[in-house]
């Protein structure tokens, strides 16, 4: 959803760690949080 992080199926996936979900799939095991806060802003400026 534009502007809107929470909404977003980009940071949902990011921000998992379940198998099925996480992206990316591969050698997941921990949330880059740092990663994910750049993403939640740049989609917050979506608008």
């Amino acid at each position: 959803m534009i502007g809107k992080p929470e909404e977003s199926i980009l940071v949902y996936r990011m921000e998992s760690t379940d198998p099925g979900v996480a992206m990316p799939e591969l050698g997941r095991e921990q949330v880059h949080k740092e990663g994910v806060e750049l993403i939640k802003e740049w989609i917050k400026k979506m608008k």
